[in-house]
């Protein structure tokens, strides 16, 4: 086999919108925006079921999308090593939340 072929990419498929219409081809099409946006036809996101984040990859010329969940934890950690927290100042901010609270609440007699 000759290496070109092997690296050879499929070509894109050529449709006319009326063409698929007037022979009732089942087919679906998702149209991108000048901002690379995509609408993904709801049928197809129910089929996967219901994700907010994809992994997206370009695979033989073909973008193939992987739902896939975020776990809220690492969002948490991501978010607090942004702003620079370390484990001391949580236990601070607990310590203090929990005296706030006691100072607030009515004493038993």
């Amino acid at each position: 086999m000759a290496l070109s072929a092997a690296l050879e990419l499929p070509q894109q498929k050529l449709y006319s919108k009326d063409s698929l219409l007037s022979a009732g081809v089942a087919i679906m099409l998702a149209k991108m925006t000048s901002k690379n946006q995509l609408t993904l036809p709801k049928s197809v996101t129910a089929a996967v079921g219901s994700s907010e984040y994809f992994e997206v990859e370009a695979r033989n010329g073909q973008i193939v999308l992987t739902p896939v969940r975020i776990q809220r934890g690492d969002a948490v950690r991501a978010k607090l090593a942004e702003l620079g927290l370390q484990h001391q100042d949580i236990e601070d901010a607990v310590s203090w939340a929990r005296r706030a609270q006691v100072a607030k609440s009515p004493r038993k007699k």
